[in-house]
């Protein structure tokens, strides 16, 4: 019985993960994309309409005869909530966002704090899953160095994140609202945003240098996020020689240009990737930064191509998304 229930529950995924790639289907169209039978679809199909996970769309015309029902994913069964919290001055802005199940955002929150406390970030979820009662997946992007537990690391810890130390996110979190948690560095989610969108650059390092904050930056090699053991990839702050109080003052000493060179130098020698990607809205000048890394070059034609982004928010919000997306498709609420 344990197996048959298994195979029903794998069936269901399969044929849920198929509307999702597919959009409006038949359940022909459903059988030749995921190889099951016709039949086995035709029963999956009747049991997501049972239980309002899939509702019938317009018919599809046919070359004779009946035309073919049409399947689609109901796309107000559940929703998933994202998180980002991303330091602006002397401040944390917060905003949480409520996507259907076709990524459509159909409500958003933003406010600031100087310190995120555990307890309001609590009621602030709960005061949205009041409103969204199926929320499936619960993602967060954060100013800190994440470890595989959800723990956020004291030796990385953002100010403003004092609060919440010692408590693990990913656990807390998963067994208050029985769904699935993501907790991760905001510079990895803005890199997996990048990727997602720009699928031809499978292999890059990843800069993000705002205004009057340190350095992240995160690495993605043949489409996968690489973290390392400890979590701690990326973590350009914390380079040799290249104290964090020095940073903060090229920052306010309009040494930019140095500083961002430094950085790109560092990706170009331990990775050696086919793009650098690099968000620094204080940049005035492209090419000077350039220069100042083709002198710690041997050659120019080792140097990876560069591409400067300036709409940050949109690769860190797509993301997000992209990460939720990574639970669509399973049993929802478990």
């Amino acid at each position: 019985m344990k197996q048959i229930s298994k195979l029903r529950q794998t069936n269901k995924t399969t044929v849920l993960k198929a509307l999702y790639e597919l959009g409006p289907s038949t359940k022909n169209q459903i059988s030749e994309y995921t190889e099951l039978s016709v039949g086995t679809c035709f029963n999956v199909l009747q049991e997501l309409l049972e239980s309002n996970e899939v509702i019938l769309g317009e018919d599809f015309a046919s070359t004779g005869g009946r035309k073919a029902k049409c399947y689609e994913i109901n796309k107000n069964y559940a929703y998933n909530l994202t998180i980002s919290m991303v330091r602006v001055y002397e401040e944390i802005q917060y905003t949480i966002n409520i996507y259907n199940l076709i990524d459509e955002k159909i409500d958003s929150y933003t406010s600031n704090y100087s310190v995120i406390d555990f307890n309001k970030l609590l009621d602030d979820i709960s005061s949205v899953m009041n409103q969204y009662l199926n929320v499936i997946s619960i993602v967060i992007a954060l100013p800190g160095f994440v470890d595989k537990d959800g723990y956020l690391n004291e030796m990385c810890l953002n100010y403003g994140l004092e609060k919440l130390r010692e408590i693990s996110l990913t656990q807390e979190l998963s067994q208050r609202f029985h769904c699935h948690v993501i907790v991760e560095n905001d510079v990895n989610v803005m890199a997996y945003g990048y990727y997602a969108l720009h699928k031809e650059c499978d292999t890059f390092g990843f800069i993000y240098q705002p205004e009057k904050e340190l350095a992240g930056g995160a690495y993605v090699y043949q489409g996968e996020l690489v973290k390392g053991k400890h979590g701690f990839l990326g973590e350009i702050g914390y380079l040799v020689n290249l104290n964090r109080s020095q940073q903060l003052q090229d920052l306010e000493n309009d040494n930019i240009h140095t500083l961002l060179a430094h950085f790109m130098h560092t990706m170009q020698v331990m990775y050696d990737p086919d793009y650098i990607i690099v968000y620094c809205p204080m940049i005035k000048d492209i090419d000077i930064s350039k220069s100042l890394l083709l002198q710690n070059l041997p050659h120019e034609s080792l140097l990876s191509d560069i591409i400067f982004i300036e709409d940050i928010n949109t690769y860190l919000e797509y993301g997000l998304i992209k990460l939720a997306n990574t639970f669509k498709g399973e049993n929802y609420g478990s």
